[in-house]
């Protein structure tokens, strides 16, 4: 099978998505690039993906890409449309069997205005979530209607797809897996935790996100003084990067807790298991009032690390955090709730220990990589054998 992903390559899931299928098909990956294709292969694990880089580097620069196609409702003036014509070139040269477009507000509108069937779609991310109200849901109708299946990650992305226009009949849901063996209870690095904190003692509390202002990092922070009060041992492991990098660690140090947090920076996602394997418990900021960011990836790698979780309360959080099973559910922006909460697990070595085996079985049957990638290889596979590829020139 010849398999076309179009896709952020930049994306460590796009790259695992394209990757996974190499051992069994012929996979190509069109993006619109940012540097050489040499500098590109270097983030593959392997060399069997085939790069379809939709131009250079140099016409790619967003200042002077031509906004032909307004799409408010996915966060401002739509961009896409450079890639088209090398897109459907693309097509043309190579034949796919089929394509599978990640992200809809921009590589899944670039996939379906090729024309090509049959087509698939990824909505991942908070882009649902945290993006408008729809005042282009005619650009996410067609987008919609040029597919043969949209992928969301849970029910309440499936409601807001719907509410954009797409036909419930066409959504598949399917999280995100991540690599169960990698991401396991069974993995134990005292030494990382020696080298963070000084003390393989301490209990960690951590969080893996991009540092943006969306993802409420801060109300973590802020509850760290009445966390350390009760648990005087416990320590705060923020992993990750971004532009609030300067102002969370500024927080920190008015809040007179910078002596008890680690920014690690961006970790390597081979690397990270080992962070998430020196942790004691994992929080999860972000409390979008719309339904649509899905469980996401990192808080299913927590899980699948035997970890209890503490997730603020937002659109489909429940589907992989359940009160009393695995973790609990604060008040998003309630910094008092998460501390409040936070102690409680810390306090209970048998809650503690509970959560954390019920968010690896958890993890298990929602979230195994291999599982969900097979699933998905047999949903092309039934359209291979059903659908007539539609792609003509235009």
């Amino acid at each position: 099978m010849r398999i076309m992903i179009v896709g952020n390559v930049y994306s460590i899931h796009v790259r695992k998505w394209a990757e996974y299928f190499t051992a069994r098909h012929e996979v190509y990956l069109a993006y619109l690039p940012k540097n050489s294709i040499d500098e590109v292969k270097k983030l593959f694990e392997n060399d069997k993906i085939n790069l379809v880089p939709l131009g250079s580097p140099t016409i790619t620069n967003v200042k002077r890409i031509p906004r032909k196609v307004s799409m408010s409702a996915f966060g401002g003036k739509h961009y896409m449309t450079l890639g088209l014509k090398e897109l459907k070139v693309a097509i043309a040269e190579i034949k796919p069997d089929l394509i599978h477009a990640h992200y809809l507000p921009d590589y899944g509108w670039l996939a379906s205005q090729t024309g090509f069937r049959p087509l698939f779609l990824s909505a991942w991310g908070f882009t649902l979530a945290y993006k408008g109200g729809g005042e282009d849901k005619k650009y996410t109708k067609q987008m919609f209607a040029s597919a043969d299946t949209v992928f969301a990650g849970d029910e309440s992305a499936k409601a807001r797809l719907v509410e954009y226009g797409c036909d419930p009949e066409k959504i598949f849901i399917q999280p995100w897996g991540v690599d169960t063996a990698r991401f396991s209870p069974d993995v134990k690095v005292p030494e990382l935790k020696i080298h963070l904190f000084g003390n393989q003692n301490y209990r960690v509390v951590t969080l893996v996100r991009h540092l943006v202002d969306i993802c409420d990092i801060s109300t973590l922070v802020e509850a760290i003084p009445l966390i350390s009060r009760d648990i005087t041992d416990a320590r705060f492991l923020i992993v990750g990067d971004g532009p609030e990098k300067a102002n969370l660690e500024k927080l920190s140090k008015r809040l007179d807790v910078a002596d008890k947090i680690v920014f690690t920076g961006n970790v390597p996602n081979d690397e990270l298991h080992k962070y998430l394997a020196a942790s004691d418990l994992y929080v999860d900021t972000p409390h979008p009032t719309k339904a649509g960011g899905g469980i996401g990836v990192a808080l299913m790698e927590a899980m699948s690390s035997g970890l209890p979780c503490l997730v603020a309360e937002r659109p489909g959080a429940e589907y992989g955090v359940r009160t009393g099973l695995n973790g609990e559910i604060f008040v998003g922006g309630d910094s008092d709730d998460l501390a409040r909460k936070a102690i409680e697990i810390l306090k209970d070595n048998r809650k503690m220990e509970l959560y954390g085996k019920n968010s690896r079985e958890l993890a298990l049957e929602i979230g195994d990589f291999a599982k969900n990638m097979r699933d998905i290889l047999r949903l092309y596979e039934k359209y291979l054998n059903t659908t007539e590829k539609l792609f003509t020139e235009q």
